[in-house]
């Protein structure tokens, strides 16, 4: 487990450019099926809106990402927000992993190795004991 979770802490740092670009792809994509087909993308509009109220922003680089303003009033908290929510959701990203990532994983990592070194330390007391 500690391993694991070791692995996965550490790629999960290296890797936060990547995650970075599919966020902002993904978000370009919505929006790209959004103007293609705004009838059948409720979903992708909800999606979108709470984004946008998330980070007081709208489609991936701006309101100008669609092609109609019905588009932008349907799928974003406003439409006078001009910061796109792909810069905006990064932004946060980068500004907070230290506190919504590192800090806790660092804390759950640590738990685990003393766990890691005091559970056989307590088995060979017991087995003194015997």
């Amino acid at each position: 487990l500690f391993v694991g979770h070791l692995i996965l802490f550490i790629i999960s740092i290296v890797k936060s450019t990547d995650l970075e670009q599919q966020y902002e792809q993904s978000l370009k994509r919505a929006v790209s099926r959004i103007n293609e087909n705004s009838n059948n993308a409720h979903g992708l509009c909800q999606g979108l809106k709470v984004i946008s109220r998330i980070f007081k922003c709208c489609g991936a680089n701006g309101s100008s990402d669609f092609t109609n303003s019905q588009n932008a009033n349907r799928c974003c908290d406003s439409s006078q927000y001009t910061r796109g929510c792909a810069n905006e959701g990064v932004i946060f990203f980068r500004n907070n992993l230290t506190y919504a990532f590192i800090v806790p994983n660092s804390a759950i990592l640590a738990f685990e190795l003393v766990v890691l070194i005091v559970i056989p330390c307590l088995i060979r007391r017991i087995a003194k004991l015997d």
